[in-house]
């Protein structure tokens, strides 16, 4: 959903679909006046490529992505929908209506934290056994001497003692 500053990291591994509805103004008013839009367009040009392709899962890893799920459901396909938010940023990136309405839609959810998890029984109602948990970390022992030798580089880079105080 839209590109950003990866995007040709993206490319140099495979094919990469990017779905946008950022339009112009002059584009919004000919759909209005056609009755078409350049967003239908681009989704049932996107919608064609993506059922040619075949997938078995659509993986969506945020409720930001929601608005794909209408088109995911449309391959008639299971969707696993990952939710890192609690409700204010579910509410703020994605909307509550939006939210719902993607529920009934979805196989199975990953959340990343007990609270995230709570969230979606207590605020949205979805059956626990629906939920797996997976924390996201890195674990601090793999990172601890790549930390300790970026510190030692840095403060010889800088001429600073090696115990001095950084913030």
């Amino acid at each position: 959903k839209n590109d950003g500053d990866l995007l040709p990291d993206f490319q140099e591994l495979g094919k990469v679909m990017v779905w946008s509805r950022k339009i112009q103004i002059i584009e919004k008013l000919l759909g209005r006046f056609l009755g078409t839009s350049k967003k239908d367009a681009f989704d049932k040009k996107l919608s064609k490529q993506l059922k040619q392709s075949k997938y078995d899962l659509a993986y969506i890893n945020s409720s930001a992505s929601c608005e794909l799920i209408d088109l995911m459901r449309e391959l008639q396909i299971p969707i696993l929908l990952h939710i890192h938010e609690l409700e204010i940023a579910i509410k703020t990136y994605c909307g509550t209506a939006l939210f719902e309405s993607s529920i009934p839609k979805v196989q199975h959810f990953i959340a990343v934290s007990q609270a995230v998890k709570y969230n979606l029984i207590q605020n949205h109602d979805i059956d626990s056994r629906q939920i797996d948990l997976v924390y996201e970390f890195v674990p601090h022992h793999q990172i601890a001497k790549v930390q300790e030798q970026t510190d030692f580089d840095l403060r010889t880079q800088l001429a600073l003692p090696q115990d001095a105080f950084i913030v």
